[in-house]
């Protein structure tokens, strides 16, 4: 007799400490990218937004390495640590990870993404096998009184026991998620933007590929 338990569903969030320092220097590049070759550029998804995503989405390769700390690999480290000391959860074991794409939307006003998952193929990267592993969300500019990120599981749960608003999370209910934090969460998992009331709300998005212990 046994049980098999699946990795779980997760969103988790910090706050960035120097979130002011990184706004001075990247609201700048956001800014003359959507006043430049991205002016009035959009893509499947999106209504009353720009952004750079699937045109040129390497806009991570801008961003100075010491930010990209900050944003991305800290953030990674105290995900696994916290994800690590659950009891009875086996550890997720990564011995690499690299970011395989990164890039900005700004919203206008009632600006929204159509709900959606960044699950990518996995790729080969020096002889090993990389998975799309986790996305990460930066809200870099925002001005509105809640955030507008809801993340929800569109086909119910296997033991839909439970009310259907078990399978949704809306961040907009969660003072703590504002202007300055990072959300991540694993890429299958979907998510959507609410209408954007006041405009100018500005996020930047990271997809991360590891590679794990067991992989070759």
């Amino acid at each position: 007799m046994g049980i098999f338990h699946f990795p779980s569903n997760f969103v988790y969030w910090e706050n960035i400490e120097n979130h002011e320092k990184i706004k001075s220097v990247l609201m700048n590049k956001v800014l003359e990218l959507d006043q430049g070759c991205f002016k009035n550029y959009k893509t499947s998804g999106i209504i009353n937004a720009t952004t750079n995503f699937q045109k040129g989405d390497d806009f991570y390769k801008c961003i100075d390495d010491e930010i990209l700390i900050d944003l991305v690999w800290k953030p990674l480290d105290n995900l696994l640590s916290k994800l690590n000391s659950k009891p009875n959860c086996p550890n997720i074991e990564l011995t690499n990870s690299f970011i395989i794409s990164g890039w900005y939307t700004k919203y206008d006003t009632n600006g929204l993404f159509k709900l959606h998952s960044h699950y990518e193929d996995r790729t080969f990267y020096n002889g090993k096998i990389y998975k799309p592993t986790f996305s990460i969300i930066y809200i870099l500019n925002d001005d509105n009184d809640q955030n507008s990120t809801k993340f929800t599981i569109p086909y119910g749960a296997p033991l839909s026991i439970l009310p259907r608003q078990e399978f949704s999370y809306d961040t907009a209910y969660n003072e703590e998620i504002k202007e300055g934090s990072i959300i991540i969460f694993p890429s299958s998992l979907y998510h959507e933007v609410s209408p954007v009331k006041i405009p100018g709300r500005i996020t930047i998005a990271f997809n991360i590929a590891s590679n794990f212990v067991n992989d070759t």
